[in-house]
């Protein structure tokens, strides 16, 4: 038995890694320049701060990779057509959804960091701008020097906050659910 190697589920994941790799060094040219257009247009989301948005997007990525692996049966060419096809559409839904919610909830003052707004104004909010709120916008802004706090509610801006997040981070593992699954099934027909 010296010499020859057994091959188990792990190997078999090591092997699925690789491809996703080989499949990555002809995306990664294209999603390379996600990050730049994404840091001077800032489509991110404000909350958390860069590094720990990157680390969760990345660790929900991987995760989902796993998940796919694991649990999509890749020799049935119907399951995966289906898989890609749905977390095709539910990574544009996604990102429709993302892209509005964005346009709502951001706002950059000029020469400034971008800043979350919140999803119900404060009582001292709602007697000035009664009528806008909660959609307030810079004026009501420029008339606090952009302190969203005094505009509105901490829990309202803290569920936007995870809000903005947890769509941002659904449409990545939407698209690394797309991916991962193409990439099993085309490993699989290679056997």
């Amino acid at each position: 038995m010296k010499g020859r190697t057994v091959a188990t589920g792990l190997s078999e994941f090591h092997e699925y890694v690789r491809q996703i790799v080989k499949v990555a060094s002809w995306v990664l040219p294209t999603a390379a320049i996600t990050p730049i257009v994404v840091s001077f247009v800032d489509l991110n989301p404000p909350w958390p701060n860069r590094i720990g948005l990157t680390a969760v997007t990345c660790a929900a990525v991987l995760f989902t990779v796993i998940a796919v692996f694991q649990l999509l049966d890749s020799r049935r060419r119907r399951t995966v057509n289906l898989t890609v096809s749905a977390a095709l559409v539910i990574g544009a839904v996604l990102a429709v959804v993302y892209f509005v919610l964005f346009a709502f909830l951001v706002f950059k003052p000029e020469g400034s960091t971008a800043f979350v707004k919140g999803l119900q104004c404060t009582s001292d909010a709602l007697l000035l701008h009664s009528a806008a709120c909660p959609w307030l916008d810079d004026p009501e802004l420029r008339s606090v020097a952009f302190n969203e706090w005094r505009l509105w509610t901490a829990p309202s801006i803290y569920v936007a906050r995870i809000v903005l997040m947890l769509v941002w981070i659904a449409m990545f593992i939407a698209f690394a659910t797309c991916l991962g699954a193409f990439v099993r099934h085309q490993a699989q027909l290679q056997r």
